[in-house]
């Protein structure tokens, strides 16, 4: 689960500056995540939150992965100390600013 939520925060994070990655690169990255997702033990709900951030990065579309990594946060928050629930809310902020600014 901590790891969904890490690889899921490092692949979705290349949407905003400064780890801004190419739209081309993001398709790449986000089948190496689909790919190493199946793998993968995941919980339901996690595998849904996951799947869709992949989406999103595959799309460029940081609102979408917002979207995906409150999933996430919901599906871990028990799990997830309070300082990586902290981190991803604040990512999720990033990426709201980041759709805003477009």
């Amino acid at each position: 689960m901590a790891l969904a939520c890490f690889v899921t925060a490092r692949l979705v994070a290349g949407l905003i500056a400064p780890y801004s990655i190419a739209p081309a690169d993001s398709g790449t990255r986000a089948s190496s995540a689909r790919q190493w997702l199946a793998s993968q033990s995941v919980p339901g709900q996690t595998r849904t939150g996951v799947l869709a951030a992949i989406d999103a990065v595959a799309a460029n579309n940081p609102a979408a992965a917002a979207k995906a990594l409150r999933i996430l946060i919901e599906a871990g928050k028990i799990q997830l100390d309070q300082a990586s629930v902290a981190e991803l809310t604040e990512l999720v902020s990033e990426l709201d600013r980041e759709s805003l600014i477009g």
